[in-house]
């Protein structure tokens, strides 16, 4: 059932949009509370314009005083960058020493060391972690000064006898043809080394 129209009244029907009846006297007091939508759009237009004055006025208030905080926190900062930069002037004097002193030694402990690989046999050197430019100069000298103490303990094993400076070791399987006084001591030998 389709909803039936309201009924208009002689008075609904006799007034103008503004809520005046075609007189053009306002209505009496039950028609004037009612609005037109141009009220309800003034009154809302004027609403949405308050608060945005508001939120402007509270955004400028706030941007002022985070301006003003960081004002106060940049002499902090300002202080802190000038005792970071005074710590830094004292610093890079010993470190450009500390520098050239490595510079200078590098050279000296990779030779040193080079000298200590020298005195292993081949077969030891290359199981080792030592590694050599095109020039044959070791470039990795502290790794090979912490594996020095285990490559000379594996080339006591093969040789039967302790690395010496200078001397140039040929290590030979035990039972090869050669000296059986030097192979009974190379054997009592690893076995002093084993139980130790």
């Amino acid at each position: 059932m389709p909803d039936p129209k309201p009924e208009t009244t002689s008075e609904e029907t006799d007034k103008t949009p503004e809520g005046k009846d075609k007189a053009g006297t306002q209505p009496k007091s039950e028609d004037a509370l009612k609005f037109t939508q141009a009220d309800l759009d003034r009154v809302a237009a004027k609403t949405r314009e308050e608060e945005k004055e508001k939120a402007r006025k509270a955004k400028e208030k706030e941007d002022a005083a985070r301006a003003e905080a960081e004002a106060k926190e940049q002499g902090k900062f300002q202080q802190l960058a000038e005792a970071r930069q005074k710590e830094l002037d004292e610093i890079t004097p010993k470190l450009e020493a500390a520098e050239a002193e490595l510079k200078e030694l590098k050279p000296a402990f990779a030779a040193l060391i080079d000298a200590e690989l020298k005195t292993l046999p081949e077969d030891v050197v290359e199981a080792g972690p030592a590694k050599f430019d095109d020039s044959k100069t070791l470039t990795n000298p502290l790794d090979v000064a912490a594996w020095l103490p285990n490559g000379k303990k594996l080339a006591e094993k093969l040789n039967g006898q302790s690395a010496k400076p200078g001397a140039k070791i040929d290590p030979k399987e035990i039972g090869a043809p050669g000296n059986e006084a030097a192979d009974r001591q190379a054997r009592a030998q690893a076995r002093r080394a084993y139980r130790d």
